[in-house]
């Protein structure tokens, strides 16, 4: 329910699912970034809230191209100025997964954030770095995972068929 001249923004953390810190700087960050974001910058494309219309990636409430270069900004910020931050502190923040494909034996991939890297394994225990000028020719599978700038945190393993 709309509550007239209460305006705020709430962010839900699950703690009874965080047994350790680890996994709770895991389930937070980078996410926190983005509540922090929303909550202290109106971008020109928001709209104020109305009751009853539909937002979604077909209607065109929103300036798509406005929203766009404010988040690659954003995920530039995050990843160029904030990221290194978290690994200086040791903080056991979330890296994205890997999109991936592979496509005429060629290991096709990318991540959503830039200056994270990507890695790509036949194995699952030897890790080489992915370089989308000159995608490498794999098998019918292959394993990928996303890494920090300096290669010391590792995101979630996919398995590539």
């Amino acid at each position: 329910a709309v509550v007239p001249n209460v305006k705020g923004i709430s962010g839900h953390a699950w703690s009874e699912t965080m047994r350790t810190d680890a996994r709770m700087e895991y389930m937070v960050y980078p996410r926190l970034f983005a509540l922090a974001e929303r909550a202290w910058y109106k971008p020109t494309w928001e709209t104020s809230f109305v009751p009853g219309k539909v937002y979604n990636s077909t209607t065109t409430h929103v300036n798509k191209a406005a929203l766009e270069s404010d988040y690659n900004a954003f995920v530039n910020t995050l990843t160029h100025r904030e990221l290194p931050k978290l690994d200086a502190y040791g903080v056991a923040y979330r890296l994205p997964n890997v999109g991936a494909k592979i496509q005429g034996g060629k290991l096709l991939a990318k991540t959503e954030y830039p200056n994270v890297g990507i890695q790509y394994s036949h194995n699952g225990a030897v890790w080489n770095t992915y370089h989308a000028a000159h995608p490498p020719t794999v098998g019918s599978t292959v394993y990928v995972r996303t890494n920090n700038a300096g290669k010391t945190r590792f995101g979630r393993v996919s398995l590539v068929k």
